[in-house]
Formats: structure tokens, C-alpha cells, sequence
């Protein structure tokens, strides 16, 4: 039965880690693959299959006020920019 890699292997081995959050490392090996780590193993990065993007949404109220009343209605939010852009795996 194999030992789990642990945070110390990796840097030992010519690796470094980069401490991400509370309990959570994230460690690259000297041949550059990417380890997820707590404080007692490290699991390979998981990969990402397929194309992944981001969209980009720019919004504005609209916001319509009476004089007379002195009524102020909001509008739903508009879109008036949408971008998307893909980021190739």
C-alpha cells in the first residue's frame, strides 16, 4: 500500500507550496504538476475537461422620478453589455 504525498514530500522532492486558505495548499512538484494539499495529504489538481469561459454582464437600474408625485420607481436592471469569452483547456 502506497504512502499519501504529503506537502513535505513535495518540497522536498524541489517543490514549493503556496498556502491558499485555512487548511489548503496548493503545491506544484519539480516536474510542475499541481497538488492540492491540507495539513496531512495532497491529492493530484483536479482536471477541467471542455471549454470553460467567462461572461462578462454590465447592468444599470433604471430609475424613473416623478416631479409631481415625487414617486422614484427601479426598474429591473438592464443589461447593456454582454461578453463572453472562452478560455481554451
Amino acid at each position: 500500500m502506497a504512502m499519501a504525498t504529503t506537502k513535505d514530500d513535495i518540497k522536498n522532492g524541489g517543490g514549493s507550496c503556496t498556502y491558499v486558505a485555512t487548511d489548503f495548499w496548493e503545491c506544484t512538484d519539480r516536474d510542475g504538476k499541481v497538488w492540492w494539499c491540507d495539513s496531512t495529504s495532497c491529492q493530484p489538481k483536479p482536471r477541467m475537461v471542455g471549454q470553460l469561459g467567462t461572461i462578462h454582464i454590465d447592468t444599470h437600474l433604471l430609475v424613473i422620478h416623478d416631479p409631481d408625485s415625487g414617486k422614484v420607481t427601479i426598474v429591473a436592471p438592464i443589461v447593456t453589455d454582454l461578453t463572453e469569452k472562452r478560455i481554451e483547456p
